[in-house]
């Protein structure tokens, strides 16, 4: 008897030890009934080295313990039916399960039969399986999602020439349904010319090579082809062909009508009689990229000599200034063009020539392209300077009548009062009398003197340079001009003078814009209203360009029809004819300003008064 009980333990012993050796976690469990017969739980009868890994449970924490009670998470899961099922029917069971109770989250793979009144379960931990079916359905989803959603023709194709797999762009690019196009052989809506062609392509690829920008047509279900462009791999052992292509029909046609129109434009270009520069810029250089004929003949150079070459150096080596070529380079970077500038260059025979240049910068993908146009201009100017020259001469010879006429009449008075005085006083022995008119002829000789110094005073202004200019303050100048005109003014005459701050340095011949000022100014108040208090007022301003000096007044105005003339020699309205004067002190005061580059302008109301406004430029400290 002790013998056969320790064969007994030894069996035991040794089948604990093969079941603990196991890589599956197993347990044995018993039936718990009720009075009924009810299987209410089951007891824990045996249980593995590799299940108390997987459960956290010793053996001895478990056997002789009930499922429900110690693992309840059993029930909530439905396992005890399962369970229940599988010792009541003797059918065994097989099934994936995620258990997460009593601290478990774990996958398990598990199977069961019955044992006696009980049952025997075997289980696997798969939870990194699932983990990794889990990832590769994830890729797989994403994959498939781009595969649905890309407009691009996505397709798995096998060598007996049908598609096994398509995405939905293929309806939409094509117009027939995915079961229509894997229904035929897709060599059916391939056209005609490139059928040929595609099996040479097929043929390629069964020999393990891949096919890049391969184009082919298919026919749309409206009987029209669109234009594909392929890129294929095999596998051949599945006997699979995997490809991708575009539409690219709207993009073709694109391109051959650019091609078109760049054909049709280098036509135009090169016969273009306007001569015409492509450039492009790299690195902010500039290169020629091509040039018409027109432009070769313009300039002597041949294309060879141009082309690809800086255009700096060609540039410049035909005369173009620096300053001239910078500033073209600054407008188009800044405005994107350069409208019609003038510029002389010479070309390679040495001849000058004038042209009026415009230039446009357009951006493109590597970089940017510049398209200049140059208008020969030189014969047009040489006549605009003929004409010119010529209507120059009939103001010079215009002016000289006019002059002549003007001032043969001013000294033609002073002359005959000398004349006649002259006469009395050889013809009389009365003193008195040839007193009397020796101080006429005296008075007239001054008259002519002063006439004869204003004359040559406005020649020498139109004639000579500025003379020495200096920086000047012209508020001072003008406060001084004022004091002193003020003290030879009648009475009832008022100056008032009005300066703004901070006007700027002018630079000036300080005695011309004095004597001009002061003509201004007593012109203004030489020729008030009689009987009326003359008021002159005087304000200086300036703009971003130029000082303004407005001398304003409230006297007898000009007409209208006499304003145009104002400024002319000898010129005088005839309300001014009873005023001593010669009609050159506006002349000069004009003569100035423009000699100094500014210039002198009149408004008037006949009747209520005029403004002269004088300009003299801004120049800064130096001059």
């Amino acid at each position: 008897m002790d013998r056969q009980y320790t064969q007994q333990e030894d069996a035991n012993t040794y089948l604990q030890a093969v079941l603990d050796s196991s890589q599956q976690g197993i347990m044995a469990f018993s039936t718990i009934r009720d009075d009924d017969n009810t299987i209410v739980d089951f007891c824990w009868e045996m249980v593995n080295k590799k299940s108390e890994a997987m459960t956290g449970r010793t053996a001895d924490d478990l056997i002789g313990k009930y499922l429900l009670v110690e693992m309840p998470g059993n029930g909530e899961d439905g396992l005890f039916d399962k369970y229940v099922g599988v010792v009541e029917t003797g059918i065994p069971i097989d099934f994936e399960h995620y258990y997460e109770h009593e601290g478990l989250k774990t996958w398990f793979r598990i199977t069961a039969r019955k044992l006696h009144d009980g049952f025997v379960v075997r289980f696997d931990d798969i939870t990194l399986q699932k983990r990794l079916q889990k990832d590769v359905q994830d890729k797989y989803d994403r994959l498939n999602h781009f595969f649905e959603v890309t407009p691009d023709l996505l397709c798995i194709a096998n060598f007996d020439g049908y598609f096994t797999k398509l995405n939905p762009a293929w309806e939409s690019v094509l117009g027939y349904t995915i079961e229509e196009l894997k229904a035929q052989p897709y060599l059916i809506l391939i056209h005609p010319d490139d059928i040929e062609k595609t099996r040479d392509a097929i043929d390629k690829l069964s020999q393990g090579h891949a096919i890049t920008n391969f184009q082919n047509r298919y026919r749309h279900k409206d009987g029209s082809y669109r234009l594909l462009d392929w890129r294929a791999s095999t596998d051949y052992e599945q006997n699979r062909l995997y490809a991708a292509a575009r539409d690219v029909t709207n993009e073709q046609a694109i391109k051959n009508r650019l091609a078109a129109s760049e054909e049709r434009f280098a036509t135009a270009f090169n016969s273009n009689p306007v001569p015409m520069v492509l450039s492009t810029t790299i690195d902010d250089e500039s290169y020629f990229a091509d040039v018409n004929d027109a432009y070769l003949e313009l300039t002597g150079y041949r294309r060879d000599e141009l082309i690809g070459k800086r255009m700096r150096e060609i540039v410049l080596g035909m005369g173009v200034s620096s300053a001239q070529r910078n500033e073209r380079i600054q407008t188009l970077q800044t405005i994107g063009q350069y409208r019609m500038r003038e510029i002389t260059l010479t070309n390679r025979h040495g001849e000058r020539r004038d042209v009026l240049i415009s230039s446009t910068r357009m951006q493109i993908d590597d970089g940017s392209l510049t398209v200049e146009i140059l208008l020969d201009v030189t014969e047009q100017r040489r006549a605009e300077e003929t004409a010119f020259e010529l209507r120059l001469e009939q103001a010079r010879a215009q002016m000289i009548t006019q002059f002549v006429r003007a001032s043969s009449h001013e000294f033609k008075t002073p002359l005959a009062i000398i004349q006649s005085s002259a006469y009395l006083v050889t013809r009389t022995d009365d003193k008195s009398l040839i007193a009397s008119k020796a101080v006429q002829i005296k008075h007239q000789v001054e008259r002519i003197n002063k006439l004869v110094t204003m004359l040559q005073h406005i020649s020498k202004l139109q004639t000579d340079n500025k003379g020495l200019l200096r920086p000047t303050k012209i508020d001072t100048l003008i406060e001084r001009v004022i004091t002193q005109v003020a003290r030879t003014t009648v009475s009832n005459c008022s100056l008032t003078l009005t300066i703004d701050n901070d006007l700027d340095v002018v630079c000036i011949n300080e005695d011309d814009i004095e004597n001009a000022l002061r003509q201004v100014l007593n012109n203004a108040i030489q020729y008030g209203k009689p009987d009326t208090r003359t008021d002159v007022d005087i304000h200086v301003s300036q703009d971003d360009d130029n000082i303004h000096i407005r001398v304003s007044d409230n006297g007898i105005g000009i007409a209208e029809t006499d304003l145009a003339d104002i400024f002319d020699p000898f010129f005088r309205v005839n309300q001014a004819r009873t005023h001593a004067g010669w009609g050159l002190g506006l002349t000069l005061a004009k003569t100035v300003c423009e000699r100094h580059g500014g210039d002198i302008t009149v408004d008037s109301m006949y009747g209520e008064g005029s403004a002269f406004t004088i300009l003299l430029p801004i120049c800064g400290d130096t001059c």
